[in-house]
């Protein structure tokens, strides 16, 4: 699926003239990243997603989504005020 499709409904991203990349698979699991994944960090009772985000780009996530400001992955990263929402709307 399109990235464009996948974030549709979420008014805080805005692809704005990034490429609409094809999403293969989605996961806030970093350890389970595969490549064409679209990675959503969220904040846990253990652990922190966003600390994890560039552990996904290197496993092969073009694309992430998360809280924190841009980390300069090297991927499109859409910032939202909400993770576990837009991880909610993207997989609906």
């Amino acid at each position: 699926m399109l990235l464009h499709q996948l974030v549709k409904n979420i008014v805080e991203i805005d692809l704005g003239g990034q490429p609409d990349i094809e999403i293969k698979a989605l996961t806030a699991d970093s350890r389970i990243v595969e490549t064409g994944a679209l990675f959503v960090a969220m904040r846990g009772g253990d652990h922190d997603g966003h600390d994890f985000l560039e552990d996904a780009a290197d496993q092969g996530a073009v694309a992430a989504v998360g809280e924190r400001d841009d980390p300069g992955l090297g991927v499109p990263y859409f910032q939202v005020p909400d993770s576990r929402l837009a991880w909610a709307q993207i997989a609906a």
